[in-house]
């Protein structure tokens, strides 16, 4: 039986946040960065969905499969870990 937390999980979508110390100029290039990915030929697609540009966090919600996400977590703007969308 699924707990409450796992029934409420999107499955394929994500949250992922940027280290503490981004600024709105590195999520830009962040941003950037996906949406360059995500265009060319290579196995890299993410669907950003929304974005959070606080003074306390940066981050943004997406959709993107396993491999996407590996990347992105090795990424040295991102503060792992990637964790999973849920429904409130």
């Amino acid at each position: 039986m699924a707990t409450e937390t796992e029934a409420r999980i999107v499955p394929g979508q994500w949250i992922v946040r940027l280290k503490q110390n981004a600024s709105s100029s590195s999520q830009a290039r962040h941003m950037s960065f996906v949406s360059t990915r995500t265009a060319d030929e290579t196995p890299f697609n993410c669907e950003v969905y929304h974005e959070f540009d606080l003074d306390e966090a940066r981050a943004y919600c997406a959709s993107f499969d396993d491999a996407t996400k590996e990347e992105l977590e090795n990424s040295s703007e991102v503060s792992p870990p990637i964790r999973p969308d849920s429904r409130l």
